[in-house]
Order: structure tokens, then C-alpha cells, then sequence
């Protein structure tokens, strides 16, 4: 398993966003070798992720309702340029590790905005996961 590497929080009672950086080496489970593994193989992937988060989350706490429509910026550093639709399959067990963390929910009923931004740098491979109140309510951008 990598070494996790957490970063300081920013977010301080009357501060409403957070900022946390999850390391780790991102693969696309649509393409390469992780899209024809055993079924055990992506399952390990995903989880060795979600525990990634967790341990980056538990230094940062976000002082807002789970419930509190949110938009969530992941920007992925990755060492070469991806197609941006690889994104989010790439970030999928981050965004469910948020899950009951800092969003009740991730499903569009739930009325939180998940933008995915990359960064080619190959000596910092990650994801800075920023997360901040949205701004219009549930039914703005959809």
C-alpha cells in the first residue's frame, strides 16, 4: 500500500470549504490492465482508495451539513494527459468514500456538483479533493 500523505486542513469553524490531497498512482478502470482484471483485482483497487480517503478526510473537517448541497473539485495529477471522460471512473472510490464523510449522498437528487480537473506532474500523483458549498441550490448546472 502506498504512504499516505495528508495534508493540513483548511477548513476552521466559520470556514465553510476543505481542501485534502489523497496519494496515490491513478489508474482508469475503463482502460489498461485494471479493465480486464478479476473482478477481485478492481474490488482491492477500489477499497485500497476508499481507505486512502478516509485516512486524508479524518485530518479535515468540514464545518456543513452532509445534506448541504456541495461542489466538489477532484484534480487529478496524473503522469501523462487522460481523456477528461476517464476522470471519474478514475476518481469513482473517492467520491464514494465521501459517502456519509461530507455528503449524505452522490446521486443527482442529493444536489451536489462534482467537477474533475488534471495536472500532468509526475513527482506528485494524487488528487486534491476541494470541497465547497454550492453557490444557486440543487437544480442549478443540471
Amino acid at each position: 500500500m502506498a504512504q499516505l500523505s495528508m495534508t493540513a486542513p483548511l477548513a476552521r469553524p466559520g470556514v465553510s470549504s476543505v481542501s485534502f490531497f489523497v496519494v496515490g498512482r491513478l489508474e482508469n478502470p475503463l482502460n489498461g490492465s485494471l479493465a480486464h482484471a478479476h473482478w477481485s483485482r478492481k474490488s482491492a483497487w477500489a477499497a485500497e482508495w476508499k481507505i486512502r480517503t478516509a485516512a486524508s478526510w479524518a485530518c479535515a473537517r468540514l464545518e456543513m451539513p452532509r445534506e448541504v448541497p456541495k461542489r466538489i473539485t477532484f484534480t487529478c495529477y496524473v503522469g501523462a494527459s487522460w481523456d477528461d471522460d476517464n476522470l471519474p471512473a478514475a476518481c469513482k472510490p473517492i467520491r464514494d468514500a465521501l459517502i456519509g464523510r461530507a455528503i449524505q449522498g452522490d446521486a443527482k437528487r442529493d444536489g451536489h456538483e462534482f467537477l474533475y480537473e488534471q495536472h500532468v506532474d509526475r513527482q506528485r500523483r494524487g488528487v486534491d479533493v476541494h470541497i465547497e458549498p454550492r453557490t444557486g441550490g440543487a437544480g442549478e448546472n443540471e
